[in-house]
């Protein structure tokens, strides 16, 4: 696919996230997708999810532990199959009710159309702090 046709494709991941629209999320990915999330053991919603099946393990593990109010993607840098989004998220954790603001690179490789991994870059200590009862 051409760089443009993989903007569109991440673009309409996000779509589908803002609109809590599953099924189109699930079908944007490849049945092998990686994604990697490089929190620290003591975060409940890192590490590595492996396949469609971990995806949504990553997805109840996030809606079990983290309210967005805001995620927004602010800019698609295209390279052959791959797609950084510069990102800023805003969230509350739900088991200690503090609020992590971050900004963060999504990088997404596609292979054929579809998700074939998304590894985020972020401050992950500011994820830990929220996590971390006063």
């Amino acid at each position: 696919m051409s760089e443009q046709a993989n903007v569109r494709q991440v673009q309409a991941v996000y779509a589908a996230v803002s609109r809590g629209d599953i099924p189109s999320l699930m079908d944007a990915l490849s049945d092998d997708v990686e994604f990697v999330i490089p929190y620290p053991p003591e975060i409940p919603n890192g590490g590595t999810f492996h396949g469609k099946a971990g995806f949504q393990t990553w997805l109840g593990l996030t809606a079990e532990n983290v309210q967005f109010t805001a995620l927004e993607p602010r800019a698609f840098i295209a390279q052959g199959d791959q797609v950084v989004v510069l990102s800023h998220a805003e969230a509350t954790i739900k088991r200690t009710g503090r609020d992590v603001i971050n900004e963060a690179a999504h990088v997404w490789t596609l292979r054929d159309g579809k998700i074939a991994c998304q590894e985020a870059y972020e401050d992950t200590a500011a994820v830990v702090e929220a996590y971390r009862s006063r």
